[in-house]
């Protein structure tokens, strides 16, 4: 009986892929990776028939594709590498919050994220130095998430009441 591996793929909305046990393979440094690094975020320990191989890179638009490699592009000239460690992460967010936007900032952390995701690495993007330094630049840049205000009982009734039609 064989060994059942079980391995998330975020592109496909962490859908767990189940697959029989494969020898381990060596895990390529994404500086040597062409630029379709990204093409498919799956890691897998056997090969997967080409249908299914087709729909997970149909999980992915290709403007999609072009920005994650953009925003790894832009860490590695940086002097950033995957892996990379949490402290490298946010030294790369603290040297780049004057001059790109939160938004920006923020896709390029995705970027990262898919690129550890899809190598199998551990995320740094998760880490709490990382975030913390988030929450910071949001608060200098003031683009802090504000706290919506509540929708009062009247209100609510005032918008949920039958209107008449003109």
């Amino acid at each position: 009986m064989h060994e059942v591996l079980t391995r998330d793929n975020p592109c496909l909305s962490r859908v767990k892929i189940q697959a029989p046990e494969a020898p381990q393979q060596a895990i390529p440094d994404a500086s040597e990776q062409p630029s379709g690094m990204l093409q498919s975020a799956l890691v897998c320990t056997s090969i997967l028939p080409a249908k299914v191989e087709t729909y997970v890179q149909a999980g992915m638009a290709p403007a999609t594709r072009r920005a994650y490699r953009t925003d790894l592009d832009h860490f590695q000239a940086w002097g950033g590498t995957v892996p990379a460690s949490d402290g490298q992460l946010a030294a790369y967010l603290a040297e780049h919050a004057e001059t790109l936007s939160v938004a920006t900032l923020i896709r390029r952390l995705a970027g990262i994220s898919v690129a550890h995701e899809a190598h199998g690495l551990p995320n740094p993007v998760r880490s709490p130095l990382v975030r913390a330094t988030m929450r910071g630049i949001r608060r200098e840049r003031e683009s802090a998430q504000r706290q919506a205000k509540p929708l009062l009982r009247d209100d609510l009734f005032a918008v949920l009441a039958p209107r008449a039609m003109a």
